[in-house]
């Protein structure tokens, strides 16, 4: 499960979350820091609450020395170290084709006007969890945004390795960037999930852009703690035995029940950080500091960024001027790093011996050729940079006029 990005008072027992080392109040005050890793510095309630999570973990048996069905019964019961959630009476079922067979959406309606939707793929490390173990989450996502939530019932390992569950993510995708839509009467998509639900949402936004060409069929993604390297990251490797929801031995086992034996974990059809993420949607990472998956955001996050997609953090460093800055050279890098291969072309070319003026020489120190430059830089340019920063906002503004989006701040 992953960490949360409300401060844990306001979570309350149904909230089992990885938290945060401290609140996100005290995470957006300066960069970051050692501080923030420090023990010394988490508050007294979430101290406590780490310490009730490690301990009620401790004291129930091994999930790995159960039965696969017993542990998958026991989650969807509650224990003292995974409370369940409340089902929610508003929820309902919508079943659409699936490539394994008919395949369920839990959708959870606004109960106000509907102005997107929200595709949830639940966590549970690919062999675990269901779509109805986060009503509440789904729940205040769609009164809060205006979303319809539709959680995705995806086949889990290791009856049903992968590709399975991101087969079935990619289907419950294009049904409802296709016919969805209408169905439901939205326009605005957006994607997310916690843990391997957050990896299982990048893998489908990957399958819409190189097989399907839509790469901005969702307008965002909301990628909570995400496992992301299923090669394990240093973060994973280095946690260790403690249970604070997971541990190491956990992600391992999760990503051997997953994927079969023989096939290379760290493919970028296996593990989206290795893949090539340009041209996806913005998203919007969160992870707290006591996370083993908190490589996986970091590394994640940044070239999200370098690809020139549009990232944000919650949680962690949220609108600190080291990420933002870390950011901003990460997209820099990422657009003009293709201009050195030119500048090197130019320069091989500059050194190339100079041939006798003729007829046919176009003089490059004439007022002419420097007004064709300059011509030439200003078109590109604005052909580049201002679709950007003028039509987007205004189609954005009559969207929202339309009531179409869905709030900032949501």
């Amino acid at each position: 499960m992953a960490s949360s990005n409300v401060p844990l008072k306001m979570a309350g027992r149904i909230w089992p979350c990885r938290p945060h080392a401290s609140t996100p109040r005290d995470l957006t005050k300066a960069m970051i820091d050692h501080a923030l890793f420090d023990p010394a510095t988490i508050d007294a309630e979430t101290k406590a609450l780490n310490a009730e999570i490690v301990a009620a973990h401790a004291a129930q048996a091994d999930p790995w020395s159960l039965p696969i069905e017993e542990v998958r019964a026991r989650r969807r019961a509650g224990t003292q170290a995974s409370p369940a959630m409340p089902r929610s009476p508003r929820a309902e079922i919508l079943t659409i084709d699936g490539p394994g067979g008919p395949l369920a959406l839990r959708v959870i309606r606004p109960q106000g006007k509907a102005r997107g939707a929200y595709l949830h793929i639940h966590r549970g490390g690919w062999v675990w969890g269901a779509a109805d173990e986060q009503d509440p989450w789904l729940e205040r996502i769609a009164d809060t945004c205006g979303f319809v939530c539709l959680s995705v019932e995806y086949r889990l390992a290791p009856e049903h390795p992968y590709p399975a569950a991101l087969e079935d993510c990619e289907a419950a995708a294009l049904w409802l960037a296709g016919p969805g839509k209408a169905e439901l009467g939205v326009h605005a998509l957006t994607i997310g999930g916690e843990s391997v639900g957050a990896h299982l949402a990048v893998m489908t936004l990957l399958r819409l852009r190189d097989r399907h060409g839509l790469p901005r069929a969702f307008r965002g993604a909301n990628l909570n703690a995400g496992f992301f390297d299923l090669g394990l990251t240093p973060s994973v490797r280095l946690w260790g035995n403690e249970r604070l929801v997971i541990n190491t031995t956990d992600l391992k086992r999760f990503a051997d029940g997953y994927v079969r034996e023989g096939i290379d974990r760290r493919r970028p059809d296996v593990s989206p950080l290795y893949a090539d993420l340009k041209g996806l949607p913005p998203a919007l990472f969160t992870v707290g500091t006591a996370d083993p998956l908190l490589d996986d955001t970091l590394y994640m996050s940044a070239r999200w960024a370098a690809a020139n997609n549009g990232s944000a953090f919650a949680g962690l460093s949220g609108n600190t001027p080291f990420y933002n800055s870390l950011l901003a050279v990460g997209m820099l890098v990422g657009r003009f790093f293709v201009i050195i291969p030119a500048l090197a072309i130019a320069g091989s070319l500059a050194a190339k011996k100079t041939l006798p003026a003729s007829a046919g020489t176009f003089p490059t120190h004439g007022g002419l050729f420097v007004g064709l430059l300059v011509g030439v830089i200003l078109i590109v340019g604005g052909l580049t940079f201002l679709p950007s920063l003028a039509l987007g906002p205004i189609v954005e503004h009559l969207a929202g006029a339309a009531g179409q989006t869905f709030p900032a701040g949501g």
